[in-house]
């Protein structure tokens, strides 16, 4: 089926803004709830979302900056945690799927992400009285492992370069942005001096390219006396591998190339003014 998107709203229609009490876990009782969008906090402690020890109940701890609508069952098929989404499918409480906080402490923009999402509520829908879905909102218990999944999917708090988590598999994700002032969805980090290179398809690290502004190097060090450096005390260098046909027929050949030539007599060739000369 295809996913079940629409505008979040309240079941209280007001005609006036309301204040929300300092612990309530939903949004602002609009007719579309304020949820979601951008918003600021101090530090990453506040993206993580808490369930105290011993709780039990509708959770609405204060310490979470930003909640999600959840209860916190005894542990029995009578009394299941339950999950409560807004109509839109993709919001709980006060996150939604997308929403991005800034966190003053760290300077950086973080967007929430859940990996797979259409395909957990999918199968947490198809599941056995897991999920029921009404006019203002959708209920997930985790009596199935699929209610599970989708449960512990909302209620993690994973941030990228913390604890090991990165851009792959955080919940809390970097947001960049580019030079030219869209939004490039690339994050990472390197080390001055170091070509970068896709570690994943967002993600940037170092590659093994070097270039300190005197020597390129592949590898460790660089010599100042070199422009190029290859450095390895397990791996040799390749030279391009070619027939005596395939060496013979290279158009213009500058003085000092090197290959190798794979038939007889097989070795290194290097050219120099006057034509080809066998060196190994």
């Amino acid at each position: 089926m295809s996913f079940p998107y629409k505008n979040p709203i309240s079941s209280l229609q007001v005609g006036t803004t309301q204040s929300v009490p300092l612990s309530n876990t939903y949004g602002l009782g609009y007719s579309v709830n304020n949820i979601g969008g951008y918003m600021e906090v101090y530090s990453l402690n506040d993206l993580i979302y808490s369930i105290p020890t011993g709780t039990t109940g509708s959770i609405e701890y204060s310490g979470n900056t930003i909640p999600i609508e959840f209860t916190k069952g005894n542990g029995n098929v009578w009394s299941p945690d339950v999950l409560v989404l807004a109509s839109d499918n993709i919001s709980s409480g006060r996150r939604r799927l997308g929403m991005l906080v800034y966190v003053y402490e760290e300077d950086q923009v973080y967007q929430f992400h859940i990996s797979g999402y259409t395909s957990l509520f999918t199968a947490a829908t198809a599941s056995t009285n897991c999920v029921t879905i009404s006019e203002y909102g959708t209920l997930v218990k985790n009596n199935t492992s699929q209610g599970q999944d989708l449960i512990n999917a909302w209620t993690a708090s994973t941030i990228e370069d913390v604890s090991g988590y990165t851009s792959t598999n955080a919940s809390w994700r970097k947001f960049v942005t580019s030079s030219s002032g869209g939004t490039g969805g690339v994050g990472g980090s390197g080390t001055a001096g170091y070509i970068p290179k896709w570690s994943t398809s967002t993600n940037l690290t170092n590659s093994l390219i070097r270039d300190n502004g005197i020597t390129v190097s592949i590898g460790a060090p660089s010599s100042s006396s070199a422009i190029l450096e290859i450095a390895s005390t397990s791996q040799g260098v390749l030279f391009p591998r070619m027939t005596q046909l395939e060496r013979i027929a290279i158009s213009s050949p500058t003085a000092g190339l090197i290959v190798y030539q794979t038939d007889s007599p097989d070795g290194l060739y290097i050219y120099k003014v006057g034509g080809w000369t066998q060196i190994i």
